[in-house]
């Protein structure tokens, strides 16, 4: 049988996929096969050299990273977030050699929306079985539904099968398809991140208002106005978890603004999701006002803590947690340098897609975009080596496919 590069080049890439979403163990060993591929490649003369400037943000990013270890008073953190971002440089550094032969991202996009499903599907079963063995239907929910990856960073996989499911047509049976879609809308229920239930809403949002501007009757698109409402309505008042979700971080949100100093003075033990996150992003804004070069590579949780102790936020300060904000981890740990080729990289994203009509790596982004406004998602590995894969496949291997900024995908 003749030995074909590009097919096992595209089955290696899958492999990697896979294992991010369904088994992160491994990842770290898959993600270097790379290496004896493009080997081999460069041997047969199966691989073309080629730059690519969209990846440059990804390995600028690393090396301001590396820069400011220089100023590091935790050596052996330093090198944890460096070894973590190395996919930063590495991933790039692999997709400057690509098969002279066209490259199909079609199987890679099954291996996602199959990866995630499966994710799905075994958190439902595991959490059924705790059910019927515990009787508590907390079961179901958070990190008690999602074991194998924090709820955001799972939830972003299911978002990622579900955007493949509507912009891009890689199952002909709608059975497929609609089967898929159900396990990606339960996974993010189930999840209940409150930024990937935001921006579900605002996803379904948009869908919404860019089908009814395809109708032409008036009384049918009343009719859905008002059942979409209705729907969003239940959602946020009645559905359970959501509800109390939605009405704690509203409500901490409304006290914070109206007064800041009183907000901060009287949460300080047995804080909330919501209350941390308020309390840890102005601590971090008052870092960034101190330091806007950043305070170094790995010292990000001794500032924090320092500056939480200062706001008499002892508990907290205890629990060394991140800003669980990307863009203002990024600004304390590297600089306003830093942030801006973070934005950069985002902002360049949306360009390309815009420009190739990509509504996948659109809604991807503002996504990934949106999550970082809740969690450090470029942190940990899960969040990392996914999101810089897709996109950097995307940059290199795709500029025609699928969809059209006027021509809408039709609803499944």
């Amino acid at each position: 049988m003749k030995f074909q590069f590009e097919k096992v080049y595209e089955y290696v890439l899958c492999l990697q996929v896979f294992s991010i979403i369904c088994i992160p163990e491994i990842s770290s060993i898959l993600l270097a096969l790379s290496i004896p591929v493009l080997i081999t490649g460069c041997i047969q003369r199966k691989l073309n050299y080629s730059f690519n400037f969209n990846l440059l943000p990804f390995v600028l990013l690393y090396l301001t990273y590396a820069l400011c270890i220089i100023n590091t008073k935790h050596m052996d953190i330093a090198l944890r977030y460096l070894e973590y971002k190395f996919v930063f440089i590495y991933i790039p550094l692999v997709f400057l050699f690509r098969p002279k032969s066209t490259l199909g991202l079609e199987r890679i996009y099954k291996t996602i929306v199959y990866s995630a499903s499966s994710l799905s599907a075994y958190s439902i079963i595991r959490s059924s079985i705790v059910f019927y063995n515990s009787n508590n239907v907390n079961s179901f929910f958070t990190s008690q539904f999602s074991s194998i990856h924090h709820p955001t960073y799972a939830s972003l996989y299911f978002f990622t099968s579900l955007f493949i499911l509507f912009y891009i047509p890689v199952f002909k049976k709608p059975a497929y398809k609609n089967f898929n879609i159900v396990l990606a809308f339960l996974g993010i229920y189930f999840c209940l991140s409150l930024a990937g239930l935001l921006f579900l809403f605002v996803w379904l949002l948009c869908k919404s208002i860019l089908w009814l501007y395809t109708l032409n009757t008036w009384r049918i698109k009343g009719l859905i106005i008002l059942a979409s409402a209705l729907f969003f309505y239940i959602a946020f008042n009645y559905l359970p978890n959501v509800k109390d979700e939605w009405k704690n971080a509203s409500c901490y949100a409304n006290s914070f603004i109206k007064n800041p100093v009183e907000f901060l003075s009287q949460h300080t033990v047995g804080l909330s999701g919501t209350e941390a996150r308020i309390v840890l992003w102005t601590a971090s804004f008052k870092i960034i006002i101190k330091h806007p070069w950043g305070v170094g590579t790995g010292n990000v949780d001794d500032v924090l803590s320092n500056e939480l102790n200062a706001m008499k936020q002892y508990e907290l300060a205890k629990k060394n947690y991140n800003p669980h904000n990307q863009y203002l981890q990024t600004a304390m740990e590297i600089g306003l340098p830093g942030l801006g080729i973070l934005l950069w990289l985002l902002i360049r994203a949306l360009i390309f897609a815009r420009k190739h009509k990509h509504l996948f790596l659109f809604w991807f982004t503002l996504n990934l975009a949106f999550n970082m406004l809740f969690e450090s998602i470029l942190q940990k590995q899960s969040g990392i080596v996914f999101s810089t894969l897709v996109m950097c496949l995307i940059f290199v291997f795709s500029t025609t496919h699928v969809s059209n900024f006027k021509n809408k995908m039709e609803c499944p």
